[in-house]
């Protein structure tokens, strides 16, 4: 899990960033789609889709708070993360991106942006997901649109 902004998720709002790379795999996903991963951490549900990434993965990884909305965007390039993106729907200005090349950051505020070798593997669970059950009230994946299967 990428520690440095899990604290900062479950005290700010989020807003989704436009995602430069739209057109890859997973990456214009508007909701957690049925099959995202779902993971608890103080009381607060977060999802995240794919559940696991090949080592050869092009495309993003999406993590969604309870509500639906997309708080970080990773964004693959066979299989080397080259993008990390995060939102604050309190105060736009600190939404940011985090650009990777050859496995350092090359732009981005080092002291937000997590480590290549922090964050290169993407978002895992923490437990298992059959130790919770996700309330229906609480869980994106199941509310009207955001329901639908992903393409």
């Amino acid at each position: 899990m990428i520690k440095k902004h899990l604290s900062l998720f479950l005290v700010g709002n989020f807003f989704p960033l436009v995602a430069l790379a739209d057109s890859l795999q997973n990456c214009s996903l508007p909701h957690p789609p049925l099959e995202a991963a779902a993971t608890e951490n103080d009381g607060a549900y977060l999802f995240f889709h794919p559940r696991k990434l090949s080592s050869n993965y092009t495309g993003c990884q999406v993590m969604w708070d309870e509500k639906g909305r997309p708080l970080i965007t990773l964004v693959f390039r066979a299989g080397k993360l080259s993008r990390y993106e995060y939102a604050n729907i309190d105060n736009p200005v600190e939404s940011g991106v985090c650009t990777y090349r050859m496995g350092a950051l090359v732009k981005g505020d080092s002291d937000i942006c997590p480590a290549y070798e922090d964050a290169k593997n993407g978002f895992r669970a923490v437990g298992s997901e059959a130790s919770f059950k996700v309330p229906a009230a609480r869980d994106p994946r199941t509310r009207g649109a955001s329901g639908a299967k992903s393409p």
